[in-house]
């Protein structure tokens, strides 16, 4: 009886092609993990610019209507001399970027205050990011 036998290949005559090949497959998984996350990242800034745009259009509306009702008026009030019909503006000291007075008891109406804090706050939170 002959029996055959399958013998494998020595060492020397391999060539290490599935090496190669996992490698190659490596980085090409590789490139698409970090294609994917530079457009999630990507996405993530469209989103909060539009967040932030959405909010500096609500914040300038707001500024309008209070410059219409006070135009249409002819009357500016702040808690200190009272209140007319109901609407009071809150009066607090304009602060600059840099955190001083521009002249001492210099204030501001709440749109003109709102506006420049929401501006403020957002350089701030762009510089941390």
């Amino acid at each position: 009886m002959n029996i055959r036998r399958t013998t494998t290949p020595s060492r020397a005559t391999q060539s290490g092609a599935a090496l190669l090949v996992v490698l190659l497959l490596l980085v090409i998984v590789t490139l698409l993990g970090l294609a994917s996350m530079r457009g999630a990242i990507m996405q993530e800034r469209m989103a909060a610019n539009i967040t932030a745009r959405g909010m500096a259009f609500q914040v300038a509306e707001a500024g309008l209507r209070q410059a219409e009702t006070i135009a249409r008026t002819n009357t500016l009030t702040f808690t200190g001399t009272g209140c007319t019909a109901g609407r009071c503006v809150m009066v607090a000291p304009l602060r600059n970027p840099h955190g001083r007075l521009p002249d001492s008891g210099t204030t501001a109406p709440l749109a003109i205050r709102t506006v420049m804090q929401w501006r403020w706050g957002v350089r701030r939170s762009r510089r941390a990011s």
